[in-house]
């Protein structure tokens, strides 16, 4: 897989565990780690 495709998917992966843990502050902990 090419860089640039990484560097998106790390990207789309960082947003959507951002978002989860904006709606879950319980859990954002969890998010990190999984």
């Amino acid at each position: 897989m090419p860089c640039e495709e990484l560097e998106i998917v790390w990207k789309n992966i960082k947003a959507e565990a951002r978002a989860l843990a904006d709606c879950e502050p319980m859990l954002a902990s969890f998010y990190h780690a999984t």
